[in-house]
């Protein structure tokens, strides 16, 4: 992994681990594809325990796994093609909305950084998105929290 980065490890972002697991281990076994999974996921937790202060003084990134729910490799066939509901909460309360995963994550996103107070550290190391993005999220919630709810129709 470390010669096909051709990086530090801990400069790389969910983007490259996308790259990674979608086109270079594309053809390896799924056990093979989880196990460096895991391992990678290893290794920036212990990055993240051990040097995360000493990184970002020296490099100024905050280092975040970039293996996440979203591109962690599939444990089964069955599992990348079932295509039914999350759960009857689905069906009868989200019926008809425009939810799609990228908007899901988005709310996500602005969910924390609305209860952290707006803290761009923060968003930046829980997902892993770059410096500019965070902030945007942490001036948008800042925003929110501003803003004095609209009375209900």
């Amino acid at each position: 992994m470390r010669s096909w980065f051709g990086r530090p490890l801990w400069e790389m972002e969910a983007a490259d681990a996308d790259v990674y697991f979608g086109r270079v281990m594309r053809r390896a076994p799924s056990g093979t594809r989880l196990a460096r999974s895991q391992a990678l996921r290893t290794y920036f937790r212990f990055l993240e325990l051990c040097y995360q202060t000493e990184l970002h003084a020296m490099t100024g990134r905050v280092v975040s796994c970039p293996v996440d729910e979203m591109n962690r490799p599939l444990i089964s066939t069955e599992s990348a093609l079932w295509h039914g509901p999350v759960s009857h909460t689905w069906i009868l309360n989200m019926r008809g909305l425009a939810a799609t995963i990228e908007r899901l994550r988005i709310d996500r996103q602005l969910e924390e950084a609305i209860v952290t107070g707006g803290d761009p550290l923060h968003i930046a190391a829980v997902f892993g998105v770059s410096e500019d993005t965070a902030i945007r999220y942490a001036t948008n919630a800042r925003i929110l929290l501003q803003t004095p709810p609209r009375p209900p129709h």
